[in-house]
Order: C-alpha cells, then sequence, then structure tokens
C-alpha cells in the first residue's frame, strides 16, 4: 500500500504542477490580452479624435465652399447689373451722339438757309445769326460736356467688370480645385 500511495501522491503533484503551470499560463495570457485590449482602446481613441478632427476640417471646408459659392453668385449678380449698365450708358452714349449729329446738319442746313434768304437788313440778319450760332454752341457744349462723363463712366463701368471677371474667374478657379485654395 506503501507504492500506491507513493504513486498516487506522485501523481497528485504532477496533476498538481500541470493544474500549476496551466494556471500561470492561463493568467500570463489573460495579461497580454488585457495588455492588447488597453493598446487597442488608446488606438481606438486616438483614431476616434484624429475621426472627429477630420469631421471638423469637412465641416469648416464646407462652409468655407459654401461661403465661397454665395460670393461668387453676388459677383455674377453685380456683373450682371454692372453690364445692363453698361449697356444703358452705351446706348445713351448713341443716342446722344445721334441728336448731336442731326443737330450739326439742322445748323448747317440754317446756316446755308439763312445765307440764302439774306434780308434786307443786314444787321439784323447777322444778329440773328450770331445769336443761334451761340444758341447752337451752347447746346454743343452742353452735349459734349454730357458725352463726355458718359465716356468716363463707361470707362469706370468697363473697368468694373473686368475686375469682377477676374474675381469671378478666380473663384471658379477656387471653386474647381478647393484643396489648393484651403
Amino acid at each position: 500500500m506503501d507504492q500506491k500511495m507513493k504513486f498516487f501522491i506522485i501523481g497528485l503533484i504532477g496533476f498538481s504542477v500541470i493544474f500549476l503551470f496551466l494556471f500561470f499560463q492561463t493568467v500570463s495570457h489573460q495579461q497580454v490580452l488585457l495588455r492588447e485590449n488597453k493598446d487597442l482602446k488608446a488606438e481606438n481613441a486616438t483614431f476616434l479624435k484624429k475621426v472627429s478632427k477630420l469631421e471638423n476640417d469637412l465641416k469648416e471646408n464646407q462652409s468655407k465652399i459654401d461661403s465661397l459659392r454665395a460670393e461668387r453668385d453676388r459677383g455674377a449678380e453685380e456683373l450682371k447689373n454692372l453690364q445692363s449698365q453698361l449697356d444703358l450708358l452705351s446706348k445713351t452714349r448713341d443716342e446722344l451722339l445721334e441728336r448731336l449729329k442731326k443737330q450739326a446738319s439742322l445748323q448747317a442746313a440754317a446756316a446755308s438757309q439763312q445765307q440764302i434768304t439774306a434780308p434786307e437788313n443786314n444787321d439784323a440778319y447777322w444778329g440773328q445769326v450770331l445769336k443761334s450760332k451761340a444758341d447752337l454752341e451752347m447746346r454743343l457744349s452742353n452735349i459734349r460736356e454730357e458725352l463726355g462723363k458718359l465716356q468716363i463712366s463707361n470707362e469706370s463701368l468697363k473697368r468694373e467688370k473686368s475686375v469682377l471677371e477676374i474675381d469671378v474667374n478666380s473663384l471658379r478657379n477656387e471653386r474647381k480645385d478647393p484643396l489648393k485654395a484651403a
């Protein structure tokens, strides 16, 4: 019976050593898994921060794009308004030039008419000619002054139009490639 007891005790000790070995291996494996879990949680938190930052950047870029679109639309509307003003001024200038030509032709016709029908009193005739000449010169100077103002205004509108066209083109380029603009 001694031998059976020894054999049983040795078996029990061996069995205990195996279980003890398995227990330590399980504990060490559990610690490794806990460390991996902790590292993965830290990595996950880092990724969540990056995702949050990227979402904020995306929102900011979207708001920039929206404001640029609104600015582009305002610029296009202003360009249309300026173009219509330019067209109106060009039409007015053309009308004034036409009136100037008509008045010049009327003045020439009146002068030739007055030369043909010279009245008997030469002083009264020349007084009337000088009076009509002064009147026509006054009208002509007024029309020229108005034409000059319109030309200055026309040039100013052309400059504004070219500046706005440049702005619209740059906004289009920024819209096509928003990453380069940011």
